[in-house]
């Protein structure tokens, strides 16, 4: 009995023989009615969230109960990260953050095999994404993280786990949101927050003011 699944995919576009299906649940769509679909392409397991599926339970199929898709998700990513255990960057900033990651990927690329975040896909399913399309051949891991609000970015730290960390800057995006710079500059520094924590480094820039602030006095802090 083969129960190895090849690939993770949240999207049935994707999916080919032997693929374990995510059914995300988001405000407007909801995964679950696209589990059949997957099946027929070729899927062999998925998710499910807990009274989100109503149909009956193919005896041929995995399904998987779980309390969140999204955080099940999240975990599987996890797990892969801690199991093949590449060296990850993680770059996170209100500008510059995907032509940072481009920047460090072409030089870094030289000299190691390498995977960057696609496009911009920087979110709580893309970082996931990011990592799960990465294999044991990566060495290195350029992860893009973006942030919408509070909070976002330690999740996203905790999910991939990085081992260094550039800020790029802190500037206004968001900031019907957050309510100031500050604000945003702390928000951004949760990735500095989990890097320090681990006695790991930050780069930040050395002429960001706010970034500077939080920055006066600790240690592992690299500026350019």
């Amino acid at each position: 009995e083969n129960n190895i699944f090849n690939n993770v995919s949240t999207d049935t576009r994707n999916i080919k023989e032997n693929d374990f299906f995510v059914p995300l649940k988001g405000e407007n769509f909801n995964g679950h009615n696209f589990i059949q679909t997957a099946f027929e392409k070729g899927a062999s397991g998925t998710f499910i969230q807990k009274g989100e599926y109503q149909n009956e339970l193919n005896s041929e199929k995995y399904f998987i109960e779980v309390e969140n898709t999204l955080k099940a998700y999240q975990n599987i990513a996890n797990f892969f990260r801690k199991k093949f255990n590449p060296f990850i960057v993680g770059i996170t900033g209100s500008s510059g953050k995907t032509s940072t990651k481009e920047l460090c990927y072409a030089f870094l690329k030289q000299f190691f095999n390498c995977y960057k975040t696609p496009e911009n896909l920087n979110n709580e399913i893309g970082v996931p994404k990011t990592i799960l399309e990465m294999n044991k051949e990566h060495k290195i891991g350029i992860i893009e993280m973006g942030m919408r609000g509070k909070g976002q970015i330690e999740e996203l730290a905790n999910i991939a786990l990085p081992d260094i960390g550039i800020i790029t800057c802190v500037g206004s995006a968001h900031i019907e949101l957050l309510g100031s710079r500050e604000n945003i500059a702390l928000a951004k520094w949760e990735l500095a927050d989990y890097l320090l924590q681990n006695n790991k480094k930050i780069i930040i820039p050395a002429h960001d003011e706010e970034l500077s602030k939080i920055a006066k006095g600790k240690n592992n802090i690299l500026t350019i």
